[in-house]
């Protein structure tokens, strides 16, 4: 960035020099004298001695200015964007629309003291068409298009230049100003739908690059598809963008996020390899369910088993038709890998390698960032999840959410019960470990009830990573409690899993205070079942989890976790979280007692929608998504 400039903090300055500098690194590129009352213009130089007024909008252009090309601002404001494209090396023709004869003298004397030329347009004396026509005129030998506007005038103007957007000739559509959320949220749905996707320009490890931006986003930088190499357009335009590493030291690097797919699947696919554990661990139980209702959606599949494939954990006969499947696999069909981010290397054949990671924290380290990043699409179960890849730099390949789903042949709210008659019943599935909150529970549930409350706290919580001594001792505080007469453990695993949906029907309440979370199987599952459910508001499980059909545990910042290899977070457990949990609890064994506590129907609701069969169908248009 440039040399920061000072101005006055106090008083309306008598010029705003700009950020940018020319070649000799001293001098101001423009400068803007204070015109009217419609700016704040104090603010406004400050900003400029920081970093600039709408920076990242100028870096971009001034990264990917060349001669010929034509810059079209509809929202000139104070002039910042058009005099910096004006006073660009590459000398591009610069247009810019004014509302009013005030701001076309204002901006006309600071353009003639930078030594620069803008063709300045009244808009008062221009049709949309007449606008388009000359645009149009400027686009001399394959010039390209790039158009800065505010949120308001790219819905206004965006729809007059479809026939150059669909041409190709727009490169890019800037966007920035202090427009209401409302009216962002429609210039970004407007830009999409005209086939440009919006990006926001940031730093990762010491590169300007660019990353997917949110609709409510104030600024953002919308290339056209044709810079991906999409089928419309002209695709010229993706060799102007600059690759990542392919600028000298001194320039910020501008990556123009890529479409590495090595093969066709711009129709719905009907064959696939996937590679995936069939166990009794989180992934294998997703691994044997994705298979079976891929199989039952029509999909061809070749199963690659990471370890044994345990049969009993979902019993159906195409088990064996998916491992025969290797004996003469077709090497064009995509591969997906259900696993850890850490190992998406391996895949089958020459088709598109598909990585589907399942992660509970906020940071990779180099080897997983490594491992994402060699994936041609990566598949996410939240958008959490998609959301911690994206600010993580992983952004130049397509991302897709795929989320899990529920068996409701086996979790379903007409179990039998068998409850125990006159307690209020919380359980907590999952193993037992830090990340999982059960020692948070215990804490609250000793601060909530005494051991003469009918109430009783269950655990099914075996650890299969655990050594038998470890678990031991992370038992002892649930064993030691001094509500330990109240207390539940379920140390042995559960030979099936309609054992663990029988045992959720006996509980009134399911509680889930995890710091972090992938998914939550048991979760939903607990919502399938008609139960109430406590959790933490955060993680992957607020994909399902809402304050309609959940009792959220609100969730104030991010921790460290202890031990991580990077700087990874979770869900930060303090007081205020503790009380929430004990006042939660209270309240379930109130309503219990009450007769009010009734069966979650919305939870029911929810598991309806989120089946296994939604997530193979949901899987299947992502690959089939060109």
């Amino acid at each position: 960035m440039p040399t920061e400039t000072t101005c006055s903090p106090t008083a309306t300055p008598e010029s705003i020099p700009s950020a940018q500098l020319r070649p000799d690194g001293i001098t101001a590129r423009f400068a803007i004298a204070p015109w009217g009352d419609r700016f704040d213009w104090q603010a406004l130089a400050v900003a400029e001695s920081r970093a600039g007024v709408d920076a990242s909008i100028r870096l971009f252009l001034d990264e990917q200015l060349e001669s010929g090309d034509v810059v079209l601002d509809l929202s000139p404001g104070a002039g910042f964007v058009t005099l910096a494209a004006a006073t660009a090396d590459s000398e591009p023709h610069v247009m810019a629309l004014l509302e009013d004869e005030a701001q076309d003298a204002a901006l006309r004397e600071a353009v003639d003291a930078a030594g620069a030329f803008v063709e300045q347009i009244l808009a008062t004396e221009t049709s949309a068409v007449a606008l388009l026509g000359l645009a149009q005129e400027r686009l001399l030998g394959g010039a390209r298009l790039f158009i800065h506007a505010s949120p308001v005038h790219v819905a206004q103007w965006l729809p007059s230049f479809a026939p150059l957007a669909d041409a190709g000739a727009i490169v890019a559509w800037l966007m920035s100003g202090d427009d209401s959320a409302d009216s962002r949220v429609l210039a970004s749905a407007s830009l999409r739908a005209h086939g440009f996707l919006p990006h926001v320009l940031a730093e990762l490890d010491g590169d300007a690059q660019l990353f997917p931006a949110e609709p409510t986003d104030a600024e953002c930088i919308a290339l056209h598809q044709s810079v991906f190499g999409g089928e419309s357009g002209n695709e010229a335009g993706a060799s102007h963008m600059v690759p990542a590493g392919g600028v000298p030291e001194a320039n910020p690097v501008v990556v123009a996020p890529d479409v590495p797919f090595r093969a066709d699947v711009s129709t719905r696919v009907t064959g696939l390899h996937l590679i995936a554990p069939f166990c009794r661990t989180g992934y294998g139980i997703t691994g044997a369910h994705l298979l079976r209702a891929l199989m039952a959606r029509g999909a061809r599949v070749s199963l690659f088993p990471l370890g044994a494939v345990d049969a009993s954990v979902l019993p159906f006969e195409g088990i064996e038709d998916a491992l025969s499947g290797q004996d003469a696999f077709d090497p064009s069909w995509p591969s997906v890998r259900l696993s850890q981010q850490f190992d998406l290397a391996l895949h089958v054949g020459r088709g598109p390698r598909i990585g589907f990671p399942i992660f509970e924290l906020t940071r990779f380290t180099a080897r997983e960032r490594h491992h994402l990043l060699a994936q041609d699409r990566l598949l996410v179960c939240s958008e959490w999840a998609r959301g911690v890849l994206l600010e993580n730099g992983v952004s130049r390949i397509p991302i897709h959410v795929v989320p899990l789903g529920v068996d409701r042949s086996v979790f379903h709210e007409r179990l039998d019960a068998g409850r125990p008659s006159g307690e209020t019943v919380f359980l907590q599935v999952g193993k037992l470990e830090a990340r999982k909150g059960q020692l948070e529970l215990l804490r609250a549930f000793e601060a909530a009830f005494n051991p003469r409350d009918p109430v009783r706290l269950v655990l099914a919580c075996h650890n299969p990573f655990m050594q038998a001594d470890a678990f031991r001792r992370a038992m002892a505080p649930f064993r030691n409690s001094p509500m330990a007469k109240r207390i539940t453990l379920h140390a042995r695993p559960f030979a099936t899993h309609r054992e663990i949906a029988a045992l959720m029907a006996t509980a009134d309440c399911g509680v889930f205070l995890s710091r972090g979370e992938g998914w939550n199987l048991e979760a939903l599952e607990m919502l399938s079942v008609g139960r109430t459910v406590v959790a933490t508001d955060y993680s992957a499980h607020t994909e399902f989890l809402t304050d309609r059909n959940a009792r959220l545990v609100r969730v104030d910042g991010l921790e460290v976790v202890p031990g991580a290899a990077s700087d990874a977070c979770w869900a930060a457990w303090g007081d205020a979280q503790h009380e929430q949990t004990v006042a939660t609890l209270r309240a379930v064994h109130a309503e219990r007692l009450s007769g009010s506590l009734s069966c979650n129907d919305a939870g029911i609701e929810t598991a309806k929608h989120f089946s296994w069969d939604n997530t193979a169908d949901t899987l299947l248009d992502a690959l089939s998504t060109g």
